[in-house]
């Protein structure tokens, strides 16, 4: 079922699957991306007795495009919400940006994070204006649904899965929607602006990095890997193969299996 998340500018939609009473596990996609990325991993985890909740970002999917902040900050307020509404603690897992909003979670109230887990991660700390000014004119009303699905594209290096295609056709459809382009937009800039703020290092819970190891985001995947798990007191990485920025849709076997791993340690400790 979908829930309606109310936030001061609007909504967020909210995908809820699995026991109402079982432990807690939210799933947050990246820019540009829906909730439905999550879908093959969904399954395995209402499977192990828990209950899954995939918010939409702002300004994508069901959520409302009426927000006028957008970023980092803004969509871990939604999370923090979004626990508030649940009333326990739980298993925050990001992707790409949002890899630094459940991280933000985790340091601003690391009573309501059991855990978290990073795919993708992207902390989005330093300024990159050449970047803005490009993702500026890249995400304009016309050629913005198509460009941005040629830029998903080209990151999901490695296997593609049969339902790859709707999955991109979803993304362009998406954007097509009222205020959907200029919500990504102003979320891109936003994010070309940098936090300031190494919120990875403020992490204090326990931590999985799940990276592609064909992501081209990121250079050197396992170099990111070490580093992070350098960086984090009780973290732990794994590469996955034949895979780019997207594991979650592109190797949600991998993903999966992974996850539940850490839970089950997680839930030992």
């Amino acid at each position: 079922m979908i829930f309606m998340l109310e936030r001061p500018g609007g909504q967020i939609a909210v995908h809820d699957d699995g026991s109402a009473d079982g432990p807690v596990v939210v799933l947050v996609a990246g820019m540009g991306d829906l909730a439905s990325s999550w879908d093959a991993v969904v399954g395995p985890l209402v499977a192990d007795g828990r209950r899954v909740l995939r918010p939409e970002v702002r300004g994508h999917g069901d959520s409302d495009a009426t927000f006028t902040e957008h970023g980092v900050e803004a969509t871990a307020s939604d999370l923090a919400a979004l626990l508030d509404h649940v009333g326990r603690p739980a298993v925050l897992v990001g992707a790409s940006f949002a890899t630094a909003s459940v991280a933000w979670v985790a340091a601003e109230h690391p009573e309501r994070v059991e855990a978290l887990v990073l795919v993708a991660p992207e902390e989005n700390v330093e300024p990159k204006p050449a970047a803005g000014r490009a993702v500026s004119l890249l995400l304009r009303p016309g050629w913005g649904p198509p460009a941005w699905a040629a830029f998903y594209r080209s990151l999901a290096k490695g296997r593609r899965p049969a339902g790859f295609g709707a999955h991109m056709a979803a993304l362009r459809a998406d954007l097509r929607r009222p205020g959907h382009l200029a919500s990504l937009r102003a979320l891109a800039v936003s994010l070309t602006a940098g936090t300031g703020r190494r919120v990875f290092d403020e992490i204090a819970v326990p931590t999985l990095v799940l990276v592609g190891d064909r992501d081209p985001e990121l250079g050197e995947p396992r170099a990111v890997v070490d580093a992070l798990v350098a960086r984090v007191p009780d973290a732990q990485g794994l590469v996955i193969e034949e895979c780019g920025h997207f594991p979650a849709l592109q190797r949600p076997d991998a993903l999966a299996e992974a996850l539940l791993r850490f839970l089950a340690r997680s839930a030992r400790a």
